[in-house]
């Protein structure tokens, strides 16, 4: 029977916030999962923010690509990861990008429509 994907979730959001010692060297496959479940977060976050203030346009998307690419950057800098084991800073960054993407737009524009029309 396959494990439950909304418990494999949540341990992947605790081990991403849970203090590590400095020795301690994530499992690649599991630094790419949570780093690819920070970014859909972030974006929902992101998308829903926009939605309500309401943000419009360029200005907005590219304000979203910088602030997720920052949040996933400040992270994996704050649990002291060296990103040049894992392929560094383009291979950490791009993980998850193009559903994100995805996710934000669907929150911002259904969050915008909802509230505003």
């Amino acid at each position: 029977m396959p494990a439950n994907p909304f418990h494999r979730l949540t341990a992947t959001y605790r081990q991403a916030f849970a203090a590590h010692p400095a020795s301690f060297r994530w499992p690649q496959d599991d630094l790419l999962d949570t780093i690819h479940w920070l970014r859909q977060a972030v974006s929902f976050l992101i998308g829903f923010v926009w939605g309500v203030v309401p943000v419009t346009g360029w200005v907005g998307f590219v304000a979203f690509l910088a602030i997720g690419a920052l949040a996933i950057f400040a992270w994996y800098k704050r649990q002291g990861i060296d990103e040049d084991e894992y392929g560094g800073h383009q291979a950490l960054l791009a993980e998850g990008l193009a559903p994100s993407v995805s996710v934000f737009l669907l929150t911002w524009i259904t969050a915008y429509s909802t509230l505003h029309y």
